[in-house]
C-alpha cells in the first residue's frame, strides 16, 4: 500500500504524475479493502507522503439512531511529528469541519485566519499551518459508521466527508489540483468496491433489511476482530502453563496470556510485537482446541473459519 513514496519535486508535471501513480494504486489497493476507513486512511498516508503536507484530516458527518447530526474524524495523518494532535484535533477544528460540511462550498484554499477561530488560526501559525485546503467527497451512496464504541448507535448517512490538508506555504495550483482529483476519484471506487452502500431513500434512516447488507458488506477487518478466553476456560487463562491447560505452541500460549476481553487483534500484534499473520496462526490454535471465541467491535460474535478466510 502506498509504495509511491516521497517526492518534493513540486513542478506542474510532476504534481499529476503523482496524481496518476497514486490512482493506478489506488484501484489495485482498494480490492483489498474492506471497510471504507481503510481507503480515508490510504489517502491521508499517501497525500500527506506525495505532496508535502504537513497534515491532512478526514471528516465526515454521521448520525445516530434518534437523527441527530455530528461530524467525527475519520483519519488523520501526521508528516512528521512537530504537530501535536490536540493543535488540529479539537472543538474549533471540529466546528469549522461542521460549519465546511453543512454548507455548500466548492473545494478551496485559504489562509488559516480565513477558516478558523482567531486563536485556533494563531494556534495553527505557530506550528508552521498557515494555509488549508478543503477537498469535499459527497455521494448519494451511504457512508458506513466508524467502527468504535459507540458505531452501534449509529447508521450510515449519505457521504459527505470534508478532507482538511494543512500547509506551512502555499502549494502551487497544479498541486491542490491534482489532490483534489484524486480524493475526488476515490469516492466511484469505494462505490464499485463496495465500501460504500446503495443510496436509500429514506436518506440514512436505514430499515432492517438495508442494515443486514451492511453488515455483510462492511465486515471489520481482522485487526478490529477482539479474541476473549471462553467462559468455561477463564479461570485457567491466567496460568496457561497450569496442569491440563498447557499450550504447546509458544506464540499460542503468549498470545492466549495476552487476551484482557479489550484488546483486539491490532492492540495484540502490537503488545506481543508479533505481525498479523504470527497473530493469526496463534488463533487458529486457540480456536481449534476451543479455547477463544471471536467478537465483532460491537459485540457479536464471529465464527473462527474467518481466521482461514483471509477476509
Amino acid at each position: 500500500m502506498n509504495d509511491f513514496g516521497a517526492n518534493h519535486d513540486s513542478t506542474p508535471t510532476n504534481a499529476g504524475r503523482r496524481q496518476l501513480v497514486m490512482a493506478a494504486q489506488l484501484y489495485r489497493d482498494a480490492a483489498r479493502m474492506n471497510h471504507i476507513d481503510q481507503l480515508f486512511l490510504w489517502l491521508a498516508k499517501g497525500i500527506a507522503t506525495s505532496f508535502q503536507v504537513q497534515v491532512i484530516q478526514f471528516w465526515a458527518t454521521r448520525q445516530n439512531r434518534m437523527g441527530q447530526r455530528s461530524v467525527e474524524l475519520r483519519a488523520c495523518e501526521f508528516q512528521g511529528q512537530a504537530v501535536p494532535q490536540p493543535v488540529v484535533i479539537n472543538n474549533s477544528v471540529i466546528e469549522t469541519a461542521e460549519s465546511l460540511l453543512s454548507g455548500r462550498y466548492s473545494n478551496l484554499l485559504q489562509p488559516v485566519q480565513l477558516l478558523f477561530s482567531t486563536y485556533q488560526a494563531s494556534t495553527l501559525s505557530r506550528f508552521g499551518l498557515n494555509f488549508c485546503s478543503c477537498t469535499f467527497m459527497r455521494s448519494r451512496a451511504l457512508l458506513p459508521p466508524a467502527y468504535d464504541a459507540l458505531s452501534a448507535q449509529l447508521i450510515p448517512t449519505p457521504m459527505a466527508v470534508a478532507a482538511l490538508a494543512y500547509y506551512r506555504q502555499p502549494p502551487m495550483p497544479e498541486t491542490v489540483s491534482a489532490i483534489n482529483l484524486i480524493i475526488e476519484q476515490a469516492v466511484p471506487i469505494a462505490e464499485s468496491q463496495h465500501l460504500l452502500l446503495p443510496a436509500s431513500s429514506s436518506s440514512g434512516h436505514l430499515p432492517s433489511m438495508a442494515t443486514n447488507i451492511y453488515q455483510m458488506q462492511s465486515p471489520p477487518s481482522l485487526y478490529e476482530l477482539i479474541p476473549r478466553a471462553k467462559a468455561d476456560d477463564s479461570l485457567i487463562s491466567s496460568n496457561p502453563l497450569s496442569g491440563s491447560s498447557v499450550i504447546a505452541n509458544k506464540q499460542a500460549r503468549r498470545l492466549y496470556a495476552a487476551l484482557d476481553g479489550r484488546r483486539n487483534v491490532k492492540d495484540i500484534c502490537e503488545h506481543l510485537r508479533l505481525d498479523l499473520q504470527e497473530v493469526l496462526a496463534a488463533m487458529r490454535i486457540l480456536a481449534r482446541q476451543g479455547r477463544i471465541q471471536l467478537y465483532e467491535p460491537g459485540g457479536q460474535v464471529v465464527d473462527a473459519a474467518v481466521l482461514d478466510s483471509g477476509l
